[in-house]
């Protein structure tokens, strides 16, 4: 026992949790729209001119503002691929994510995504941006993904999305359902549009359009 007045040590501290890195993925991490990038290279011709003669209304709602980019992601996505098989799909999505992210990667966010791999942290990719390529880049990173997913039936491509579009209020939704955020010592997030924003205000460092965002955690 103790003598009296005599500090009693503590045992060893346990080492401090990882911080953890949320980015975004179109825009972000990779310059402009890789969604419509696979739309128009993978949808048949016999079904992608059609569709969008049939949705045309829904695009121009669209260019001016009435109808968001989350609401017609669903429906574009339905058109193009409903009834596709899942393993022309897989393909297609290998492929592009082989020769065709590549292309567009921005430099700086890529280096700020080493930075945070260096150091250990937690590295976690939230894009309203599709599983079908961006899961094979993911698993090259090494790092993990929440992404919006197309659900598959019996071999095909339902069009419908499994958990919605992860985009706006769901990004910060999936992440909170995927993670205990109380574990990180630090959370870091990386977005360039108003998509992002809830993703944002999960963070004690955010950064928007590359530069730091001044809306910190629970304000």
């Amino acid at each position: 026992m103790a003598a009296t007045g005599q500090a009693v040590k503590s045992g060893p501290k346990s080492p401090p949790s990882p911080n953890l890195a949320l980015f975004d993925f179109d825009g972000t991490l990779c310059r402009g729209d890789n969604f419509s990038r696979f739309y128009y290279r993978n949808v048949p011709r016999w079904r992608l001119w059609p569709g969008l003669l049939l949705c045309w209304p829904l695009l121009l709602f669209n260019k001016l503002g009435l109808l968001p980019n989350h609401r017609l992601r669903p429906l574009v996505a339905w058109l193009g691929f409903a009834g596709c098989r899942q393993h022309t799909l897989k393909r297609q999505g290998e492929r592009f994510a082989q020769q065709q992210l590549p292309k567009h990667l921005c430099p700086e966010h890529m280096a700020r995504l080493q930075w945070h791999r260096d150091r250990g942290d937690r590295i976690l990719l939230v894009s309203a941006s599709l599983n079908l390529y961006l899961r094979p880049w993911c698993q090259q990173q090494g790092i993990e993904l929440l992404c919006s997913e197309l659900s598959m039936r019996r071999g095909r491509c339902t069009g419908r999305y499994q958990h919605g579009d992860c985009s706006r209020e769901r990004k910060r939704q999936r992440i909170e359902q995927h993670l205990d955020l109380s574990h990180y010592a630090r959370i870091y997030a990386y977005g360039d549009t108003a998509e992002d924003l809830a993703m944002l205000g999960l963070a004690d460092e955010a950064f928007y359009c590359g530069q730091p965002w001044s809306n910190p955690k629970g304000q």
